[in-house]
């Protein structure tokens, strides 16, 4: 198959040359006659040099043809493997009986093999579509189960919104009550210490009216005082003073309260404390009891026995006691800055009653040293 190729590219290539080549010499022979020896030479040259360019041209398209339609890839490169490796001979095959009867049972076992190969894959082929078909059903489940899920989830969660909601509701409304009992209370407190003092009220007056009853009765008047029920001495003062003290720091903040719950009252129990103490020291009649803050200086407290010494009015005489003071101004304020390092005071002062009598009495004071009205002044005034 090469050789005859070669042959018939050798041929072509002598008759191409000899096709070009022959127009160029009939030519140059026509034109020999009539043109000179140097213009003979150069048309034949010409004609001969356009020859050979045309023929070298035409040599490279016929290679390149001949590449592509005259020879696949496969057989050049079976080609080029025949010049690399020369393959052998190929033996002759055996057609004997035993030989055909071997190779018959070799294909028997090979379909055989084929066969089962064949069933083998169609098993797992149904193994793998059930498998997939389950784990179809297991998403399928899942994807159920996880909305099933995410939908109580969701419900959970709104009831306890709900519940929370509900729960803040109960609390703020218990809250509410509960303030509502607080203020209740203190209403319920306020009401029994007035009722308490409205009995206590009543029966000093009786008290009172029945010893007015035994006392021989004096004109009175704004200008005039009454006599004292009984004198009083020093021992006495010093044991109702002691007794004043004692009731006053006795007082807590805790005994109108029931418990400390309470938040916003604490000014209102101190009044309250106010009121219970005062009540308790206007019953005293043996004398004048007075109290004093230290802290504020300020006169708190008078009971009525500025009536029957001074012939003043409690209100009227804690509002202008020093302008009543006719001497002893100095000892009382001395006696007040005392009680910073000491507990007693004992001064002696000249007092001006309504009815313009100047009255003798002795002042007795001291501290409260613990309770609600820690640092306060209890004094007491009799006339000597």
């Amino acid at each position: 198959m090469k050789e005859k190729q070669e042959k018939l590219r050798q041929s072509l290539i002598v008759i191409i040359l000899a096709c070009y080549l022959a127009p160029v010499m009939l030519l140059t022979l026509l034109t020999a006659g009539s043109m000179d020896v140097n213009a003979r030479w150069l048309l034949f040259s010409s004609g001969l040099l356009l020859a050979i360019c045309a023929t070298i041209i035409l040599a490279l398209a016929l290679i390149k043809w001949e590449g592509m339609f005259l020879q696949s890839p496969q057989e050049a490169s079976f080609a080029v493997s025949e010049k690399s490796f020369p393959v052998p001979p190929a033996p002759k095959p055996d057609l004997s009986y035993e030989a055909v009867n071997e190779f018959q049972q070799k294909e028997d076992a090979l379909q055989q093999e084929i066969h089962e190969i064949k069933q083998k894959w169609f098993a797992k082929k149904q193994a793998y579509d059930e498998l997939k078909k389950q784990m179809e059903k297991v998403r399928s489940e899942n994807e159920t189960l996880l909305r099933h899920s995410l939908e109580q989830l969701k419900k959970k969660d709104r009831l306890l919104a709900e519940y929370a909601q509900t729960v803040n509701d109960l609390r703020s409304t218990m809250e509410n009550k509960q303030e509502q009992i607080e203020k209740l209370q203190d209403s319920i407190n306020d009401l029994s210490y007035d009722l308490d003092t409205l009995l206590k009220l009543s029966d000093f007056e009786s008290v009172e009216e029945a010893q007015q009853e035994d006392v021989p009765k004096v004109q009175e008047n704004a200008g005039t005082r009454k006599i004292p029920p009984k004198p009083v001495d020093s021992l006495n003062a010093a044991y109702q003073l002691k007794k004043c003290i004692d009731i006053a720091q006795k007082f807590t903040s805790s005994q109108f309260t029931t418990a400390s719950r309470f938040r916003d009252v604490s000014i209102d129990n101190i009044a309250l404390d106010q009121r219970r103490l005062f009540d308790s020291f206007r019953s005293e009649t043996s004398c004048l009891v007075i109290m004093y803050s230290l802290k504020e200086g300020t006169m708190l407290f008078a009971n009525d026995m500025t009536k029957t010494y001074l012939g003043l009015e409690p209100e009227k005489f804690v509002h202008d006691y020093l302008s009543h003071i006719v001497q002893g101004a100095d000892e009382w304020r001395k006696a007040l800055a005392s009680l910073a390092h000491q507990s007693e005071a004992q001064l002696h002062l000249v007092m001006r009653a309504q009815s313009g009598e100047d009255v003798l009495l002795e002042c007795r004071l001291g501290v409260v040293p613990t309770g609600v009205f820690k640092n306060h002044a209890v004094g007491i005034l009799y006339e000597i």
